[in-house]
């Protein structure tokens, strides 16, 4: 493409365009796709169709000459700086925001062993494994294999979810399997993306890897942790406070409760990214400052939200995140025709082994000692094969390997092993997941496992007066007492399998049917009365807005009903 002219910038617009109508074109194909495969129940991981997709046209683009190969490397290049920039973000706050707390927690021993230490065993493995076994023809230093370690231990076992939901493992009493493999992952990500941006900088700096540079690389990435943890916190009470300061879905009348509000929807969404901006501004992790960020929305602006707002918020970020990782996986399989071919066979045989030990040291070690300390779940040897199995490498190692320092052309070698690992751990590891499944017998129902001792939660944790009475008043500072209220019912909920006492159904007609196709007339009468007289609960609540809440949970405006089916 040539270059744009100094005195008009606009000159370009026609070629940029162009490159962009191939993505989104692309991006609507693998959609169209997808959704076949789907409704034809074919046991294809949407990740796999959407590489092969991608493989396909960039084959068919390959196969004739005029093709201007420059076209994919300017998307390379650009993806490197504006993925990590803004797509990524969408991806890791949708898995902080949809994460469920008490599962979390009934499972934290796990996810914490697996992603802190486990992602350091397996990044040393690796780091050490290609610093001392020759890879011809390439030769890597120390830092890089360490840099290349720590992304290519990032997992994204997106596949393997897929068909743990598909299998309903968390409801046939297998929760603790699913939720430790989806909490490693969410924290393994900010984890590895951390390491590597410390390594990186090591790569560039040129240093030589000693004791006291560990040492430093160790206290940098606790402190930059630390405070990317603070800045998200920080970000999603911000946004609690706004929620209710602002009081955006505060309508003239009661039904307007249930009506789409953009601009509430609009600041959350904004607000979201504060945090994330924020801390690579000031040189820190944004993975870790948005996934924090995340979880403190979750807990303290989500019932600020109103009705509608809530039901489509998650959803909304969900698809921003799944067509942002539908993108990179296009241009992952666009990669394989048309990116600078730099293979070093003995670099992706000795990687693949690497990997494969490294998850081994993590899984197995990591979860018998688990099993010993912690008060949760005891985890059965087939079960750590699954979780050695969901060791997937996906979209952050991709995406890493595009931002890898170019030094002595060892990038695209390190860009083509990337793209062979990711591609054989989907089609080798996540694709024959539900056989496996079977195979091992864990695809039937088993009594859940209850806790050893009770439930890890923020009133079983040490210190646990001073940090309940903490987020007590947080809560009372940031949200609204009709907010507070519908909390505690949903927690009531939640630790009743949805369900409340049995109570004396109220008089009238039922309300099932207000809420249409959004599936929201769960909420009867009978469950509603149940939630606002669980003795215990609610005590504190004052009875008139028990009522007031009850009515907006058993009744809705048609309009609001079609307003939702149509959309």
């Amino acid at each position: 493409h040539s270059m744009p002219s100094p005195d008009d910038p606009l000159s370009d617009l026609k070629l940029d365009a162009t490159d962009v109508l191939l993505l989104v074109s692309l991006l609507a194909i693998c959609l169209v796709v997808n959704n076949i495969i789907q409704k034809q129940s074919w046991p294809i991981p949407e990740a796999i169709s959407t590489i092969l997709v991608g493989i396909a046209m960039g084959g068919i683009a390959a196969a004739f000459p005029e093709v201007n190969r420059n076209t994919f490397q300017k998307l390379e290049d650009l993806s490197a700086k504006q993925f990590m920039l803004v797509f990524i973000a969408p991806i890791i706050f949708a898995e902080g925001y949809g994460m469920k707390s008490q599962q979390f927690f009934d499972n934290i021993t796990r996810i914490l062993l697996h992603a802190f230490l486990g992602t350091a065993i397996s990044t040393l493995v690796v780091a050490i494994s290609l610093h001392w076994l020759p890879t011809p023809p390439v030769q890597l230093s120390m830092a890089e294999c360490l840099a290349f370690g720590a992304m290519i231990s990032s997992t994204d076992p997106v596949t393997t979810l897929a068909i743990f939901k598909e299998q309903r493992l968390a409801e046939n009493g297998r929760g603790h399997l699913y939720y430790s493999v989806l909490g490693e992952s969410i924290l393994n990500d900010a984890v590895a993306i951390t390491l590597f941006g410390s390594f990186v900088n090591l790569v560039k700096s040129g240093e030589a890897v000693d004791g006291q540079v560990a040492l430093r690389i160790l206290l940098e990435f606790c402190g930059c942790f630390l405070a990317s943890t603070l800045i998200g916190v920080a970000g999603g009470l911000a946004t609690a406070l706004l929620l209710k300061t602002a009081r955006l879905g505060a309508g003239a009348c009661e039904g307007e409760h249930f009506y789409f509000n953009v601009p509430e929807l609009g600041v959350t969404l904004v607000m979201a990214y504060v945090p994330f901006l924020a801390a690579e501004a000031c040189d820190f992790s944004g993975i870790v400052a948005i996934m924090f960020a995340g979880i403190t929305t979750r807990h303290y602006a989500h019932f600020n939200l109103t009705q509608v707002t809530r039901q489509i918020f998650l959803p909304t970020v969900e698809l921003i995140a799944s067509l942002c990782e539908t993108y990179v996986f296009i241009l992952l399989g666009l990669g394989v025709f048309l990116m600078r071919r730099a293979y070093s066979w003995p670099l992706i045989g000795w990687t693949l082994l690497a990997c494969l030990v490294g998850r081994a040291l993590n899984v197995y070690p990591l979860a018998l000692l688990t099993n010993k300390l912690s008060s949760g779940p005891i985890m059965s040897v087939k079960e750590m094969h699954m979780v050695w199995m969901a060791g997937l490498r996906g979209v952050i190692a991709f995406i890493c390997a595009l931002g890898f320092p170019k030094q002595e052309d060892h990038q695209d070698y390190l860009l083509c092993t990337t793209v062979i690992m990711v591609g054989l751990s989907l089609v080798v590891l996540g694709w024959p997941t539900a056989g496996v499944l079977r195979c091992l017998q864990l695809d039937s129902s088993v009594p859940a496992q209850e806790p050893r001792l009770p439930r890890v939660s923020w009133s079983t944790m040490p210190g646990s007066a001073s940090v309940r009475g903490v987020s007590q008043r947080l809560k009372k500072l940031l949200m609204t007492n009709d907010a507070v209220a519908e909390e505690e019912i949903n927690l009531f909920e939640e630790a009743n399998g949805g369900t409340g006492a049995a109570p004396a159904v109220p008089p009238g007609p039922a309300p099932s049917t207000a809420m249409g196709c959004m599936g929201l007339g769960s909420f009867d009468a009978g469950r509603s009365a149940a939630r606002w007289s669980a003795p215990g609960v609610l005590g504190t609540v004052p009875t008139e807005r028990m009522s007031r809440l009850s009515a907006r949970r058993t009744s809705m405006p048609c309009r609001s009903s079609r307003m939702l089916c149509d959309m």
